[in-house]
């Protein structure tokens, strides 16, 4: 791998790994990790290609494993959480937002908390409504249809998202999503996920902290900002 490679490499990285982490300290430290597995990867198989979404999911999936070492749970890690390599080209997040318009309502949430955020069965149910188990079923479909989406290409490339016109303000897009959020609807929470990403604007992490959840978004400049809710 070339110095200029290596660059290159290096600045996709950090670009990724501030979008996820929140802060430029954990941004720092993900992606010097995240480098350190790719060079690693290269070195092991010099035929291995360095694809935006190879790097984004090994980023991912080391941000995630850092989340679960932070959470401290008697309740142990089971295989309905461990996130499915649906294809070397497309991560979680990617698929989840090409097929956001064509999947359930409620899968579609399942996915974005369990797969993208990395809660529990049990912690969804605190935002929407349905048992434990319900939501591991409802999981379990849903990764289903991921899962046969990815290996169709042609179906993937041709499931474009229609961009939003001017007529949303961030304003009113926030409300939506807190409104929806609020009211536990599958439904209404995927129309303002949708809503928000026509805007170019994707949602990076959701929290709970006390009575409140907390949104930190990123806008189409890279720009974070946070919203919150008290939790009904």
């Amino acid at each position: 791998m070339s110095e200029d490679d290596l660059d290159e490499l290096r600045k996709k990285t950090i670009r990724y790994c501030q979008r996820i982490a929140g802060s430029e300290w954990d941004a720092e430290d993900l992606a010097q990790e995240t480098l350190i597995r790719l060079v690693r990867l290269k070195r092991e198989n010099p035929d291995t290609a360095i694809s935006n979404a190879f790097i984004f999911r090994i980023a991912h999936h080391l941000w995630v494993d850092r989340q679960r070492k932070k959470r401290v749970s008697e309740q142990p890690i089971d295989d309905a959480r461990d996130v499915p390599e649906y294809s070397q080209r497309y991560d979680t997040r990617e698929l989840l937002e090409l097929l956001v318009e064509r999947l359930p309502a409620k899968q579609v949430v399942v996915l974005l908390l369990m797969d993208v955020f990395d809660y529990t069965a049990k912690e969804v149910t605190g935002f929407i409504a349905g048992t434990e188990n319900a939501i591991l079923v409802t999981l379990h479909r849903a990764r289903k249809t991921l899962e046969k989406w990815a290996s169709t290409e042609e179906s993937i490339e041709s499931s474009n998202r229609k961009q939003k016109s001017d007529r949303f303000q961030q304003g009113a897009l926030f409300e939506q999503l807190l409104h929806a959020f609020r009211q536990r609807s599958p439904k209404r929470i995927r129309q303002a996920y949708i809503d928000l990403l026509g805007e170019g604007i994707r949602v990076q992490r959701i929290s709970l902290r006390d009575n409140r959840i907390v949104f930190l978004l990123s806008d189409p400049n890279g720009n974070l900002f946070r919203i919150s809710t008290e939790q009904s």
